[in-house]
């Protein structure tokens, strides 16, 4: 994930320049929606081998994703400051400050709804980590494309 996260970072300058920034993170977007889907689908291969490159796959997709959509969201935040570069650390501060509140949030309700802490059956427990690594990008992906787009 990360190594393809690195190496989606390259051509990121070219790819703003030739479509956009706002078309970019759609892309980049995108990317994180394959992942989570294959993320979903990994359960019904058999076949390890077939898995094994699914899994990969998946976290390949996931790390081109999630740096598309870094790099955007900060030159969007620098279109944001513009000229006023008094406040800019403020911006990126908050901006910062926010994604880490969030995240632990997530993390807080992900840990506090967690079956296997109660005896739960592995079942359950791989079911629920299947859901989480499934539906909490789609929504949150989903909902970044409608506000982009809007």
């Amino acid at each position: 994930s990360y190594i393809s996260g690195l190496l989606a970072s390259f051509p990121m300058r070219t790819i703003n320049k030739t479509l956009g920034r706002k078309p970019t993170i759609v892309v980049g977007l995108t990317f994180v929606l394959g992942s989570a889907a294959l993320f979903w689908f990994l359960v019904k291969l058999k076949n390890e081998h077939h898995l094994a490159i699914a899994l990969i796959l998946a976290c390949i997709l996931l790390g081109i994703g999630t740096s598309t959509t870094n790099i955007c969201s900060f030159s969007l935040t620098s279109d944001l400051i513009g000229l006023n570069t008094e406040c800019g650390a403020f911006v990126y501060g908050i901006m910062s400050f926010s994604d880490k509140l969030a995240n632990g949030i997530v993390i807080a309700l992900i840990q506090q709804f967690n079956p296997c802490i109660s005896g739960a059956s592995t079942a359950r427990c791989a079911a629920y980590y299947r859901n989480i690594m499934t539906f909490i990008p789609i929504c949150v992906t989903s909902l970044t494309i409608v506000m982009t787009l809007s």
